[in-house]
């Protein structure tokens, strides 16, 4: 299945999905018709909103891991810096459930880098 937004939904896409056997979920193109079954629209607002849940979550990768910020020149580093904002978002995610530290551990070029990642519960209070 296929949560696709309406900019998505054009002829040749549901044309795609329908050859391959995907079910694309989403409003039907043209004019709203004015009676819709209840059954039908039950669908439809449930796959609306596990759409918006998807869409939450690229919202929270964007504004709140910086994924907005990127600015790459070239497809390797894009998909690099990619991988990192979705690594720290399950990470955090993570340290949300278990509420216990995690330590992430890496070598490369003859090196040991250690990151530690723990819940913060408290505030700091301010100096000013």
């Amino acid at each position: 299945e296929v949560l696709a937004d309406t900019l998505y939904r054009t002829r040749a896409n549901i044309a795609l999905c329908k050859e391959l056997g995907i079910k694309l979920s989403g409003p039907k193109l043209g004019r709203r018709p004015k009676h819709v079954d209840a059954k039908q629209r039950k669908l439809d607002t449930d796959a609306e909103n596990r759409r918006g849940a998807i869409e939450r979550k690229f919202a929270f990768l964007k504004g709140s891991l910086g994924l907005d910020l990127v600015n790459t020149r070239t497809a390797e580093s894009l998909v690099v810096e990619v991988d990192s904002a979705i690594v720290l978002a399950n990470l955090m995610l993570l340290l949300g459930i278990f509420s216990i530290p995690i330590s992430v551990i890496t070598h490369r070029a003859g090196k040991t880098y250690q990151i530690n990642y723990k819940v913060i519960t408290e505030r700091p209070k301010s100096a000013a």
